[in-house]
């Protein structure tokens, strides 16, 4: 009877762990029940609606990053892994502390923030949480993916 329990319990965790989402996914799906079959350059995303937590900046890194470029680009040392090659990690901060992130693979991801300048670090205030939203085919598989741009293009709170 115990050894049945806890290979239930076993089940259980493994499904709970197969079932969360990246949020890049949760931004995805809310792009196709927002917008549909409509042209996504109509379409807008507002990433306060898809936390439930308390944030004033993400953070978008992509590609290899050590701990110390990590922990440079958020301005306080963050007890985070470094970022294995090919990879994005969205990073929410309040304050001087991680509240939220999530890491996903490179090339199954299905969207990518863009930058409010070029060459800039993407960064974004809780004030340019609205992004217009362009879909774009995978050129290396047959899925496609969504680009985002933020409305609010200057770097200040709003």
């Amino acid at each position: 009877m115990i050894k049945a329990n806890w290979g239930l319990l076993i089940v259980i965790f493994f499904v709970f762990i197969g079932c969360s989402k990246s949020f890049d996914e949760k931004v995805a799906n809310r792009i196709e029940e927002s917008c549909g079959s409509q042209d996504t350059s109509k379409c807008l995303v507002d990433i306060n609606e898809l936390t439930d937590f308390d944030w004033d900046s993400l953070y978008v890194f992509g590609g290899l990053m050590t701990v110390a470029e990590l922990n440079r680009a958020l301005g306080f040392e963050c007890n985070c892994d470094h970022l294995p090659d090919n990879y994005y990690r969205l990073v929410f901060t309040k304050g001087k502390s991680i509240v939220y992130e999530s890491q996903y693979y490179g090339l199954d991801g299905k969207v990518q923030f863009r930058p409010v300048e070029m060459n800039a670090e993407i960064k974004f205030s809780r004030g340019q949480s609205k992004f217009f939203v362009t879909k774009k085919s995978n050129t290396l598989t047959t899925s496609s993916f969504y680009d985002l741009y933020p409305v609010e293009r200057s770097m200040g709170e709003k």
